[in-house]
């Protein structure tokens, strides 16, 4: 894996599809504004640490990651 690795058109279409399920959820007012932002906070903090690994298993089970965050984290 190099340094920056781009994003497949896989990881592209996980990545708009876990953004669309969030948003979606929080409308339906299945997950609160905190378990967003933990959420996406967390997908950056890893993006920014350089963890591709955890970035891209965010894009694929984010959707069911996000569900389990404790709304007190």
């Amino acid at each position: 894996m190099t340094d920056r690795p781009q994003l497949s058109g896989r990881d592209q279409h996980n990545m708009s599809a876990f953004l669309g399920h969030v948003l979606d959820d929080y409308s339906a007012g299945t997950l609160s504004k905190e378990q967003v932002v933990s959420g996406l906070a967390h997908v950056l903090t890893a993006l920014d640490k350089g963890n591709y690994a955890e970035v891209l298993n965010w894009l694929e089970q984010g959707r069911r990651l996000i569900r389990g965050l404790a709304l007190d984290e």
